[in-house]
């Protein structure tokens, strides 16, 4: 008898205080969820400068003095990892980093309040490295990362690697 699979969803949420130098610190955080999604093959999408409630114990003292960024990830039929493990995951990366000390803070919203941040309308969904599926205005484009793409010239322009 199969295991029926259970849909999850999961909000990640990304707190910069003013100290914080956003260019630094948000794309490699960035990049690193969009690869859990890869591995997991979850759909994802990130909001950047979203106001949200502050949290306590947490860097965000008040919306008005941080800058937040949330990470949507939802299961797909391909999803072989639970919500649990999928915290746990981000917890374990996250939990014991310097980032908190730098004026970053990065948390897991808790279940109960994934009604008032629904899973966007816009959204994306790794399906083989570096292809991206991106879901907008309910069509489905496959891209492929610029930063891939300037790889893949710049290779082509060199005549010793050719």
């Amino acid at each position: 008898m199969k295991k029926r699979k259970i849909k999850f969803r999961l909000n990640v949420v990304i707190c910069y205080t003013e100290d914080a130098n956003l260019n630094c610190y948000r794309p490699p955080l960035h990049d690193v969820f969009k690869h859990i999604a890869w591995l997991h093959q979850l759909e994802y999408s990130i909001t950047e400068d979203l106001k949200v409630f502050s949290s306590s114990g947490s860097n965000c003292q008040s919306p008005d003095s941080s800058i937040t960024d949330l990470v949507y990830f939802r299961s797909t039929v391909n999803t072989r990892i639970s919500a649990k493990d999928l915290r746990k995951i981000v917890s374990d990366i996250f939990g014991k980093s310097f980032l908190w000390s730098a004026g970053v803070d990065l948390f897991c919203q808790l279940h109960k309040s994934l009604p008032e941040f629904p899973f966007p309308k816009e959204y994306y969904f790794c399906r083989n490295f570096p292809f991206v599926e991106a879901h907008v205005g309910g069509k489905m484009t496959e891209c492929y990362p610029y930063e891939c793409l300037i790889d893949v010239l710049k290779s082509d322009s060199n005549p010793q690697l050719n």
